[in-house]
């Protein structure tokens, strides 16, 4: 069964037609249009028709007898039929159609739909009037003349603005882009000084630690000395001399050597003489008496005797003795300013805040170090203690980018421009006290043409396509464009460039590896 017709008067513009159309339940519309129905006096307004029933989900057919008005609405898109028979069967109970429709009510009559011939000379509908008209209906008179002539004022006002704010174009330009790096750059920093907002914080720590001394302190052993007495008991012999060096036993069976010679008279005589033990070490000292004899081998004769009348003294062994050396003094303050210095560093990390990096050139002072011996004191260790002061410098790695960024711009040519969110940069920090910074390294980046968008799209405007995508070629840089327009497609760009849109799409390949300054 056909669906309710929709019955349109002489005077209806399409934003009410569009409306009525909304409102429908059904999913088939169709439209009967009077004779002289402002809306089939115009392609546009078919065109706009067409665009609103797809996005409402309706599917209009346009009954009408005018042939003009059924050839552009089959242009538009829509199926044309001459009378209602002809698109289907007019439900029972149909109102009749109000005044200006019932031309086209008249003409509706029940059946069976009837396909129409290909080769069908097209059948116009029969006028029907219920009554003659008079004169005083058919003239013209000045309230219906001004009510026209504001409806035509309306519907050209109305049309001028679809043409100039309903229409939109997406311009899509292509642009293939070119590396570009720069080495041996700087950017120097400092607290509250642009480009790179750097803060400063110092920290204190102490620590105490015990260290063995390492240093051995050696005393090289004495030998022991004494005198011992000689006595001359040969008859045969009227002077004997003992020479240096005639070696002597002892009980303990050390030896001992005489430190000088040693001259004797005759039988009876005596002498003194000072001797030597022949190895160092406490083992030299002898009580008197323990020196007995002359060494077999010394060629002494036998009837000389040898004795100490007093004990042999002086012989120490060699001794040694633990003390701190410098190197342990080194060792212990190294490892306590190390230990410091993790600390410190770690207790300046948790400081950082969001968007900050802690410089790895911390400043240190000079440590304060201490210990309870000096180096050269005999002990077995000693306790140290170490005081030690920083200052760390904080910054932002996004200051550093846009600066290098910044610095990479100065290097383009006025009529280029870097791809932003493209640019690299590999950097070294280093810095001194009162958070003073360097950063020193590369970057790499991308460019592309400067595009001039308000000017490029104001260029474009009330242009034809072919002239707009022309001009949009011959753009620096530019590899493709592309126009889509909406709602409808338009033989020319928008009146207006607010209503048109640009997009720069710049391709480029990976980024290569910046080198490091």
């Amino acid at each position: 069964m056909a669906a309710n017709p929709i019955y349109i008067e002489t005077e209806e513009e399409i934003p009410e037609v569009i409306e009525r159309i909304r409102r429908t339940s059904g999913s088939d519309v169709p439209l009967v249009l009077p004779a002289r129905s402002r809306l089939g006096q115009s392609r546009f307004n078919f065109q706009l028709l067409k665009q609103y029933a797809n996005q409402l989900g309706k599917r209009v057919a346009i009954i009408t007898a005018d042939p003009a008005v059924q050839l552009m609405a089959e242009e538009s898109g829509f199926p044309a039929y001459n009378a209602i028979d002809q698109y289907g069967v007019v439900p029972a109970g149909t109102l009749a159609p109000t005044e200006g429709t019932a031309a086209v009510a008249a003409a509706a009559v029940t059946r069976t739909p009837t396909p129409i011939p290909t080769n069908a000379t097209p059948t116009r509908i029969k006028v029907v009037q219920s009554r003659l008209q008079s004169k005083a209906a058919t003239e013209i008179k000045p309230g219906r003349f001004l009510l026209y002539f504001g409806s035509l004022a309306v519907l050209i006002v109305g049309v001028v603005g679809l043409a100039i704010y309903v229409p939109s174009a997406q311009v899509t330009l292509v642009a293939t882009a070119t590396p570009f790096s720069v080495e041996n750059l700087q950017v120097d920093a400092a607290p509250g000084t642009p480009p790179v907002r750097v803060r400063t914080a110092t920290q204190s720590k102490q620590t105490s630690g015990t260290f063995k001394a390492t240093g051995v302190q050696s005393t090289p052993a004495t030998i022991s000395i004494g005198n011992v007495t000689i006595n001359q008991n040969c008859p045969a012999f009227k002077q004997i001399t003992i020479p240096l060096g005639t070696r002597l036993n002892s009980t303990t069976g050390l030896q001992y050597a005489l430190k000088s010679d040693v001259n004797l008279g005759g039988n009876g005589t005596s002498a003194d003489a000072p001797v030597i033990a022949t190895q160092p070490g406490a083992g030299g000292n002898l009580p008197a008496g323990a020196i007995t004899s002359f060494s077999s081998g010394a060629g002494a004769p036998t009837c000389l005797l040898v004795f100490n009348t007093s004990a042999m003294g002086g012989g120490a062994d060699e001794l040694k003795k633990v003390i701190i050396q410098q190197s342990d003094y080194e060792a212990a303050r190294s490892a306590l300013e190390q230990q410091l210095r993790g600390q410190i560093a770690d207790d300046l990390g948790k400081q950082v805040s969001a968007g900050e990096k802690l410089s790895d050139a911390i400043q240190f002072d000079a440590p304060d170090f201490a210990t309870d011996h000096k180096v050269g004191e005999v002990v077995g260790g000693f306790n140290g203690t170490m005081t030690l002061k920083a200052e760390g410098a904080y910054y932002s790695p996004d200051d550093v980018g846009k600066a290098f960024t910044a610095a990479l711009q100065k290097k383009l040519s006025p009529d280029q421009e870097l791809i932003p969110n493209k640019n690299v940069a590999t950097y070294t920090v280093t810095g001194n006290a009162g958070g003073l910074l360097s950063f020193k390294g590369s970057a790499n980046g991308f460019t592309a043409p400067r595009l001039d968008v308000e000017r490029v799209k104001s260029r474009l405007v009330a242009r034809t396509l072919g002239q707009a995508k022309a001009d949009l070629g011959k753009l620096p840089g530019v590899s493709s464009a592309q126009i889509k327009e909406s709602p409808i497609r338009l033989p020319i760009m928008p009146l207006v460039s607010s209503r048109i849109s640009l997009t720069y799409d710049i391709r480029q390949g990976a980024v290569a590896p910046p080198k490091t300054g």
